[in-house]
């Protein structure tokens, strides 16, 4: 039983060591990815960082930001990971940290059994999803930022498909929603979602950061919508993490926010930076191991 954590990591690796510190529980399974462009990783030290939880690295892919390597990425987190049953599996990324211990984080979980925890943007702008699903973004996974030759030459190929009329998802008739990636979800939602990747791939494979939408979609448009996660103060579907988009984008709690971070509800919080601040980072962490 247990839980399963799945982590998607880019750099920080101190921060990451800690990260697996604190959700090192023998009740956990880690499935952790590192981006193949991360140079400072090193498998044998992390090995040697979890002591009690399983930990399961997962083969390396260079995964661009907005791309479909994102969804991949998500999805074979899940199939690794869903071969052992899980009662809840968490996608996190490497700069998040998680707000409560794991005896309170199991209680949560244990009270809210069989609940999905995913985000659903509240006013979602209809324009920004039919841009990012409608348009061929033919070269996404390969530029990664606006910089490139890439870039230049897709822009080009979405205006002459715009003047062809090719339309993604006029032919879609679910309901299309958004909200943030990161999620807490059940085994039978899991394997669901395992169960869709040909749908996924046809759908979402040449668009343009829609990490933020196939999962929403998925879970909109089943049956396990009944069972999604409600939060009463927000006024909103959730999934319990704190992110902070009012002061940067998003921004990067420091040891000022202490106070502020002890007093959140939420499971995890994002993000966090070794460099800019640390001090934060080793106060949550004697906090939540004390």
């Amino acid at each position: 039983m247990g839980h399963a954590y799945l982590v998607a990591a880019h750099h920080q690796m101190q921060l990451l060591q800690i990260l697996l510190h604190l959700i090192d529980d023998e009740r956990n399974e880690i499935y952790l990815h590192v981006d193949k462009k991360c140079k400072e990783f090193k498998e044998e030290e992390f090995r040697q960082t979890v002591k009690k939880a399983k930990i399961h690295f997962i083969e390396r892919r260079s995964v661009t930001w907005g791309g479909y390597s994102q969804i991949q990425l998500e999805l074979d987190l899940l199939k690794e990971a869903t071969n052992t049953y899980h009662d809840y599996y968490h996608l996190i990324s490497g700069v998040d940290l998680p707000l409560k211990s794991q005896n309170e984080i199991y209680n949560f979980f244990e009270i809210h059994k069989g609940m999905q925890f995913v985000s659903y943007d509240y006013k979602m702008d209809v324009d920004d999803v039919t841009n990012r699903m409608a348009q061929y973004r033919l070269f996404q996974d390969l530029y990664g930022n606006k910089k490139s030759i890439l870039f230049k030459l897709d822009a080009l190929l979405i205006r002459v498909q715009k003047l062809l009329g090719i339309n993604r998802i006029k032919h879609i008739s679910e309901s299309i929603k958004k909200g943030a990636n990161w999620f807490s979800i059940t085994h039978e939602f899991a394997r669901y979602v395992i169960s869709k990747e040909k749908d996924i791939q046809k759908q979402y494979r040449f668009t343009r950061c829609c990490d933020e939408v196939f999962l929403q979609t998925l879970l909109y448009n089943s049956s396990y919508s009944s069972n999604m996660y409600f939060d009463e103060d927000a006024k909103r579907y959730y999934n319990m993490r704190y992110v902070d988009f009012q002061r940067g984008n998003p921004y990067v709690f420091r040891i000022d926010d202490k106070g502020l971070l002890n007093s959140r509800k939420e499971i995890f919080a994002r993000k966090f930076d070794y460099v800019i601040d640390k001090d934060i980072i080793f106060n949550l962490r004697d906090r939540i191991t004390n």
